[in-house]
């Protein structure tokens, strides 16, 4: 192990830094995706940027720097390879999920009650004691 090394397992066992590390390498990764789908695509900066109608300049700063990227860029940047843009919100924390997956399985499966009408338990309606008076109009 390098010195480098044990300065940067040090430094991340600070919860914050960490954190910003991993947020600065998910923002990177973006960047990265793109340059990979292009060299997929047999496609140069350039070629890229032509069916984009961006300047090369902007593509380049894009895989180098996807700083405060437009979900319309990305659009474009997808459909000039030939795909379509899919973003998906992956937990962070699949432990922390399982409580939310019982809940959302009960919506999908049309079990959605209340916490009132689970501690109630399902109970049927109760009859009106209210009877309907008709009124009948006087003539005269």
């Amino acid at each position: 192990m390098t010195r480098w090394d044990r300065f940067y397992q040090k430094q991340m066992e600070d919860k914050e830094l960490k954190a910003l590390v991993e947020e600065g390498l998910e923002v990177l990764r973006i960047g990265a995706k793109i340059a990979a789908l292009r060299d997929e695509e047999g496609l140069t900066q350039t070629k890229l940027a032509a069916k984009t109608g961006m300047p090369s300049s902007k593509i380049s700063a894009i895989e180098n720097s996807p700083h405060n990227l437009e979900i319309a860029t990305l659009v474009r940047i997808a459909r000039a390879a030939n795909r379509r843009l899919e973003i998906n919100f992956v937990p962070i924390h699949p432990d922390r999920t399982a409580k939310r997956g019982r809940k959302q399985r009960a919506v999908e499966q049309g079990r959605s009650e209340s916490s009132k009408e689970r501690r109630q338990g399902a109970r049927p309606p109760v009859p009106s004691t209210r009877t309907n008076v008709t009124r009948t109009s006087r003539s005269t």
